[in-house]
């Protein structure tokens, strides 16, 4: 019951909070870390974005003709082209 009260200036560096104390290395790990996770996450993103639009283009676009089905019989004459 008759604990002191905080007071609201610390004076010794064990009495702050751990954001206080934490080393220089411990930032750039979390800010390695963080960029990591985001570029990991953006790059999932774009290949699901990529992977439904080639889904949605090939199924509206169709197949192309396999050289079998070409029918290669009556060539095509050329028009020459003018200068």
């Amino acid at each position: 019951m008759d604990q002191p009260r905080p007071t609201a200036t610390m004076t010794n560096a064990d009495e702050r909070p751990k954001s206080f104390v934490r080393e220089r290395g411990d930032l750039f790990g979390r800010t390695l870390r963080t960029v990591v996770i985001l570029v990991a996450a953006c790059v999932l993103f774009v290949g699901a974005l990529s992977v439904a639009a080639v889904a949605i283009t090939s199924k509206a676009v169709g197949s192309s003709p396999t050289a079998v089905e070409v029918d290669t019989a009556t060539p095509v004459a050329k028009k020459p082209r003018s200068i």
